[in-house]
């Protein structure tokens, strides 16, 4: 549902990202100098920042209206789950950045991270002659420019030298992984100078 004289829309839809980067913790620093060198600290140990952000809240807090409302590049959020998980989308990684840090600063006990979206793809017209980081190349500039989102990671399977056809690849925002696997609006399959494939939803094996 919309909300009025807000700068974002509201997603009830939003799902539970396929990876998340590691968490950030709790500190409780007093000093806003100690704040920023911890900070700087953590950044330099995080993987690839990126659009999304996943904020879960504890003890029936919520995130108030005034304090979203100040979040610069504040494009989209989910509704805040029954668990306390709240999804924030932005329009830049910088403007992520700057908001996982503003957040962290106002809700001090809550627990934070850069959402991941992980898709796999399919990849026909490899030979033992392809250049592997000009194909990455390739692949990455087309899901970035059809999916508006960033590509922070993205490998070809290989094996005894040898492409197998296949590959995965990780962005920011669930809006990009639906586009890319749909079928309806012609992006699921993909044809790209000598190379072509498909995209899917990646499935993570869980252990029984």
């Amino acid at each position: 549902m919309e909300k009025k004289n807000t700068k974002y829309k509201t997603e009830s839809n939003l799902s539970e990202p396929l990876e998340e980067t590691n968490d950030l913790l709790n500190d409780n620093d007093e000093e806003s100098n100690e704040e920023n060198k911890n900070f700087n600290k953590f950044k330099k140990n995080l993987k690839k920042p990126g659009k999304t952000l996943l904020v879960k809240l504890f003890n029936n807090e919520s995130l108030k209206d005034s304090d979203l409302n100040s979040l610069e590049g504040l494009e989209n959020k989910s509704d805040q789950k029954e668990n306390g998980i709240i999804f924030l989308i932005f329009d830049t990684v910088n403007n992520s950045l700057s908001a996982l840090k503003k957040i962290k600063s106002l809700y001090p006990n809550c627990r934070i991270k850069f959402s991941y979206y992980k898709i796999f793809f399919t990849i026909n017209g490899l030979t033992s002659e392809s250049d592997y980081n000009i194909n990455k190349k390739i692949i990455m500039d087309y899901v970035s420019s059809i999916s508006m989102a960033n590509v922070l990671y993205c490998k070809f399977y290989c094996k005894d030298n040898k492409y197998l056809g296949c590959g995965d690849l990780t962005i920011d925002t669930l809006e990009g992984l639906n586009k890319l696997i749909s079928k309806d609006n012609g992006l699921k399959d993909y044809k790209l100078d000598d190379i072509s494939g498909s995209f899917y939803r990646f499935n993570v094996k869980k252990n029984t």
